[in-house]
């Protein structure tokens, strides 16, 4: 479900807008959840899913969605070199850090 701009000249007054998502996870259980999750919620619509770090950039740059879940660890590229490349390309795609890790270092990396 999309949702139309009002005419209305008070902007609180209009629905949300849709937030495009990417969902970059290598476990594929978790990223199939973590995916129907989103379809039920209508201010949301993924755009993208894969679970391999490189192809997570390059579906990153291309698509530009307004947010990027990434799983910390990932084969190929990880999410805090992922997170740089974004920041360096100057792309306005938001990062959500997921990670079952509990390696403090690398959390607070």
């Amino acid at each position: 479900m999309k949702y139309a701009r009002s005419t209305n000249k008070n902007p609180k007054c209009d629905p949300p807008e849709v937030k495009r998502i990417v969902i970059v996870d290598d476990h594929p259980l978790y990223r199939e959840g973590v995916i129907r999750a989103i379809k039920e919620r209508p201010e949301f619509e993924l755009v993208g899913s894969t679970g391999e770090g490189r192809a997570a950039l390059d579906e990153i740059r291309e698509l530009t969605p307004d947010v990027a879940v990434l799983d910390l660890r990932m084969p190929g590229l990880d999410a805090i070199t992922i997170t740089k490349a974004i920041e360096r390309d100057g792309l306005p795609t938001r990062i959500l850090l997921i990670s079952a890790s509990t390696d403090t270092p690398i959390v607070y990396e």
